[in-house]
């Protein structure tokens, strides 16, 4: 996907920085590469992945909620692949403490890049042991949590999330056999991943 593939199907050209990936690059690692350019030139990051929508409060709340954290999420509206509202969230009912907060994301991750925001002190914190996970948003969540970050969530729905019939990660039934089978996968590789991330009295928790 180059610029001007981008202009010729829509007819509009956008005001963005392009990172152009190499070659075999794997999405973590294109993610990663990007996320690490913006942090080194913006105090916080607010992410959303392109196929969602941000409601009209998203930014100016995430913003907020950063004054006195280094990571915010926030609840999410579930749309169809033409944005017809599925009339489920996610994440108004998430609750946490500081001393559940692991337990929680041990077995969950409302993390997501979608609905997530960043300090850039923390980011680069993260992104500089130059991992490549395919679930780089649980990743980061762990992690941060594993670092005592101070992290919010917030439970007023901030975005429309899309949800396609082949997600990476759905969230909505049916689960058939083929897509447990592949969550499975991902799941244990996301926690091999963090495993030897992690200070010595978490492990037995994850482990």
């Amino acid at each position: 996907l180059t610029p001007e593939n981008v202009y010729n199907a829509v007819q509009k050209e956008f005001k963005a920085n392009w990172y152009m990936a190499a070659i075999g690059q794997s999405p973590s690692t294109i993610r990663i590469n990007a996320l690490r350019r913006i942090s080194e030139n913006y105090d916080i990051i607010v992410l959303v992945d392109s196929d969602d929508l941000l409601l009209p409060c998203r930014v100016e709340r995430s913003k907020k909620f950063l004054e006195a954290h280094d990571l915010s999420g926030c609840a999410l509206e579930l749309i169809d692949e033409e944005e017809k509202p599925l009339n489920i969230s996610a994440g108004r009912k998430f609750d946490y403490s500081n001393d559940t907060l692991h337990s929680f994301l041990l077995y969950r991750n409302i993390f997501g890049f979608s609905n997530t925001a960043y300090r850039s002190s923390l980011l680069r914190q993260l992104l500089n042991n130059g991992l490549n996970s395919p679930l780089l948003d649980w990743n980061f969540a762990t992690r941060s949590a594993s670092m005592g970050a101070r992290i919010s969530f917030d439970r007023v729905p901030g975005m429309l999330y899309r949800q396609h019939g082949k997600n990476i990660a759905r969230i909505l039934p049916p689960f058939d056999r083929d897509i447990v089978f592949l969550s499975t996968l991902l799941v244990l590789e996301h926690l091999r991943g963090v495993l030897g991330l992690l200070p010595k009295d978490l492990l037995e928790i994850y482990e």
